[in-house]
Parts: C-alpha cells; structure tokens; sequence
C-alpha cells in the first residue's frame, strides 16, 4: 500500500482525480464556437488596426448583451490576429484560441473562436 502524500487530508484522498481538477481550474464562461462578436474595445481603447492586438492584450466583446473581457496574446497570421486566449485567474493557464479580423468600415473588428 502507497504512503499518503504528506500535508493531504483524508477528505482530499476521497475525491476522485476528476473532481480534484474541477476544484483546481473551471474554463470560464463558455462561449459559442465560432460566431462572430464586436470588438468594443482593446487594452481600454477604440482599437484601429490589426496591430492594436498584438502581444499581450486584453479586449472587450460584446456578448449575450454583456460586455465581456478577453485577456491573453496575440500575433498576427495572414489577415487576421490569432489570440490566445489565458486564464490569469489560474495561472495563465490557455482557455481557448480567438481569431480577430477586420470588418467594414474600417477601424472595426469582430473576434470568434477558432474551430
């Protein structure tokens, strides 16, 4: 039989694996895989051009009638920013990819998740 790992609590031990993970890290809210929403904003500014989302960024769409922040990094790829999205509750831990890409008029932007 195993030793218990040291500093863990018989109540822990009794959890699944499963469970174990879902207390360490939860995605944040989920968001429907590749619809497009408006980019309000970018690092609390009207963004311009495609630049304005490279490196580390934050931006803000408009989703489900609630204004939404999305922090994370980005590069840019062909026509469009690719942006990865971090978890900076958690580590910066990955939560999902978002492609950015310009719209009409110019100076606007909408962003989805990558499929």
């Amino acid at each position: 039989m195993k030793p218990e790992p040291a500093g863990v609590t018989p109540a822990v031990l009794a959890l699944s694996r499963n469970e174990r993970n879902r207390m360490v890290f939860q995605a944040p809210d989920p968001v429907p895989a590749g619809q497009a929403f408006d980019v309000i904003a970018v690092n609390g500014r009207t963004p311009h051009e495609l630049p304005d989302f490279v490196g580390e960024a934050a931006f803000t769409i408009q989703a489900t009638g609630q204004d939404r922040l999305v922090t994370g990094s980005g590069s840019i790829t062909g026509s469009v920013v690719r942006f990865h999205e971090k978890d900076v509750d958690h580590g910066g831990k990955d939560v999902r990819v978002w492609l950015i890409s310009p719209t009409e008029p110019p100076g606007q932007f909408t962003a989805r998740t990558s499929q």
